[in-house]
């Protein structure tokens, strides 16, 4: 049986199976991270803001032309973070404490899977 994310089931039939030899999508570094959302049953749209988070943390920065440029930047990326705290607890009723080591840790994993894609993606 497969479920969509709006709740609609449907029983799988054997002609919804791959043709022999039909090429399976190769898994991405995006792919894992979306992944690591679903493994604690949250939501895509966490999965996409705990992608895009790690993205924008660990690609390389350009020097700040100010140290008001910095703070901007630090202060966004912290925004990011906050609002994954949000996703959360509201979506899985985490306190805030179990919420921050969560979403720390997913971080981390995520940040892990960018740097090292081919070691992820089984290639």
């Amino acid at each position: 049986m497969h479920c969509t994310e709006t709740g609609h089931c449907a029983v799988a039939k054997a002609s919804d199976a791959p043709a022999v030899g039909t090429a399976r999508p190769m898994a991405t570094p995006k792919s894992h991270i979306l992944a690591l959302a679903t493994s604690l049953d949250l939501s895509a749209s966490y999965g996409a803001l705990l992608h895009m988070t790690a993205v924008l943390d660990s690609e390389p920065r350009t020097p700040a032309k100010t140290e008001e440029e910095r703070t901007t930047w630090d202060g966004h990326i912290l925004g990011l973070i906050s609002a994954l705290h949000c996703v959360a607890m509201q979506e899985q009723h985490f306190a805030p404490e179990a919420a921050a080591e969560i979403v720390d840790s997913q971080l981390s994993q995520a940040r892990a899977i960018l740097q090292h894609p081919a070691s992820e993606s089984g290639d």
